[in-house]
């Protein structure tokens, strides 16, 4: 904001806003430079040197981005305040960008033919970029590639929204097979729930996985998800959680995600998405919508369908004691000819 002076009677101002002086000294036919101002709602006091009180005291209103001049006009003893807009802020909106697609190497996601998410990878996604609102053409090709062009379609922006799009489906690598590739466009909540809470919410990302339900620690959060669908967001405590993955009415875990979704301090939003191959890499990911970064991330084990009982477990566990204790003796000459061979202990991870 800035104060223009055109009262022709009323000597140098000082302008208070919540009674901090925010102007000194502006005098007739006089501009002050902008000053940024917090976004609020504000009372306005001006004052000269020589009178010890408020000539007026006047509420006004400043939104985030936009510009405004503050008017002094009329006689001292009719002195008013006005305010006008210098400049209006364009109407943005947000988008970020998921990769989910298993057999797909890493992407570009061009916007309007800018490459503003540049080598995004299989289960990883973007921070958020603004974008002017209204229709955008996106198009989705090989890392730091022109074509050939994997996915296109038009993204359409409102003015304070935020969206995701992932890219989906499997890409052709035979001559007879056929692109279930596409850029699937949803809407993300931005809001922040009440202090201590998260919104949690579940899409399903795997081409060929059945319907899912999805579990909390033992709780029922979501049924019934099916591929290219998702769920709306539930409140929940932010807690630590085993996030437990089953088809739809089947007793069998296919999954479970332990996943830290505290907060260090007020609230937060996550989406759980299921990626990958289903009877072979399927996968539970959290991404951060809003909030702080938990205090620790979170972990993934699969365990696959048809589990064994805890009786053949229990013969095997007792097999398992037996042979060690016959091979007991072979095992240090074994290791031995490891070293002299060159082997090294590398310690497994699951990507």
């Amino acid at each position: 904001m800035r104060i223009i002076h055109t009262s022709p009677t009323t000597p140098a101002v000082e302008i208070k806003l919540n009674d901090t002086v925010q102007f000194t000294g502006v005098q007739y036919k006089q501009i002050s430079l902008y000053k940024e101002i917090p976004s609020g709602v504000y009372n306005l006091a001006v004052f000269t040197a020589s009178v010890n009180h408020s000539l007026i005291l006047q509420s006004v209103t400043f939104t985030g981005g936009y510009v405004y001049t503050i008017y002094l006009e009329g006689p001292i003893n009719e002195l008013r305040v006005d305010q006008s807009v210098d400049f209006v802020p364009p109407s943005t909106g947000f988008i970020r960008f998921f990769h989910a697609s298993p057999n797909t190497a890493p992407v570009d996601l061009l916007v309007d033919g800018s490459a503003d998410y540049r080598g995004v990878s299989f289960q990883s996604a973007s921070a958020y970029n603004s974008y002017l609102e209204g229709s955008h053409d996106i198009r989705v090709v090989p890392t730091d590639q022109r074509v050939p062009t994997l996915v296109s379609d038009k993204v359409t922006i409102a003015q304070d929204t935020w969206s995701s799009v992932l890219l989906i489906g499997l890409q052709n690598k035979t001559e007879n097979e056929t692109s279930s590739l596409e850029a699937w466009v949803i809407a993300d909540q931005h809001t922040l729930p009440a202090g201590g809470d998260i919104l949690i919410r579940f899409i399903h990302a795997s081409p060929n996985a059945p319907a899912l339900d999805i579990r909390a620690s033992g709780v029922s959060l979501f049924s019934g998800v099916t591929f290219k669908n998702l769920t709306t967001y539930r409140v929940l405590d932010a807690n630590i959680y085993d996030i437990e993955l089953y088809e739809t009415g089947k007793p069998s875990l296919l999954l479970t995600s332990k996943f830290d979704l505290r907060v260090s301090s007020g609230s937060a939003i996550y989406t759980l998405v299921a990626e990958g191959i289903y009877g072979k890499d399927l996968k539970v990911l959290s991404f951060l919508d809003n909030g702080p970064t938990p205090p620790s991330a979170g972990s993934s084990t699969t365990k696959q369908p048809g589990g064994l009982s805890a009786v053949s477990i229990g013969l095997i566990v007792a097999g398992v004691v037996v042979a060690v204790i016959a091979l007991a003796a072979g095992g240090f000459v074994f290791w031995r000819r490891r070293q002299r061979a060159g082997y090294s202990e590398i310690a497994t991870s699951e990507h």
